[in-house]
């Protein structure tokens, strides 16, 4: 068994453990917890979402062979879902889903929120640009990549403990596919978008 599969045993067992008698959703760890990160970092984020979770939100700390710090964010299914379709914690929760994850535990529900929450971030960057910048704004040419970076540099704002995390991610030491992982799906969902008109006063 590689030592990736024998850490990720141990997240699953301690998302196990954690969620008690709640029935675990979905779970997921940044994908950014490689093994060049780990030895970078020595930390990690856990994601797990419970249905019926009556305490909300929590975060829970524990480690991993002494040595990897997994900060482990509960959070109930409902506030997960209302905050991926309508924002409505700041994207604090939904924010997980921008920057690339590796599914632990249901990962064909995490892909559903992902395309959601995505769909959704494109959509009210575009009404932005709009309000911004008017008639100008149709002909503005969008790289997909911008998605991403605009909604993290507002995220950062919002939250600033959070800036460490994401300059972990594109301080260009960590493997250059993260960002690829993240334009990826934004690339697949914008073509949706545009087929269905919605993007009529933009091109992206």
């Amino acid at each position: 068994m590689s030592n990736k599969n024998r850490f990720h045993e141990e997240i699953i067992s301690l998302s196990n453990e954690l969620s008690d008698s709640y029935d675990l959703t979905a779970s997921c760890i940044s994908s950014s917890e490689s093994l060049n990160f780990l030895k970078k970092s020595n930390s990690c984020d856990c994601l797990l979402v419970l249905k019926d979770y009556d305490k909300g939100i929590r975060y829970d700390h524990r480690k991993i062979n002494k040595e990897i710090n997994v900060a482990f964010l509960l959070v109930d299914k409902e506030l997960f879902e209302i905050d991926v379709k309508k924002g409505k914690i700041g994207d604090f929760i939904a924010g997980r889903l921008l920057t690339p994850f590796s599914p632990l535990v249901n990962p064909e529900y995490l892909l559903k929120m992902e395309q959601t929450f995505k769909k959704r971030v494109i959509k009210e960057e575009i009404e932005s640009l709009i309000i911004n910048y008017g008639e100008l704004s149709r002909s503005i040419i969008i790289k997909p990549e911008y998605f991403a970076l605009v909604r993290i540099s507002k995220r950062s704002r919002t939250f600033p403990p959070l800036r460490n995390y994401y300059s972990r991610i594109f301080d260009g030491n960590l493997e250059k596919t993260d960002l690829n992982l993240i334009m990826k799906l934004l690339i697949e969902i914008g073509g949706d978008i545009k087929q269905q008109k919605t993007t009529k006063n933009v091109d992206c």
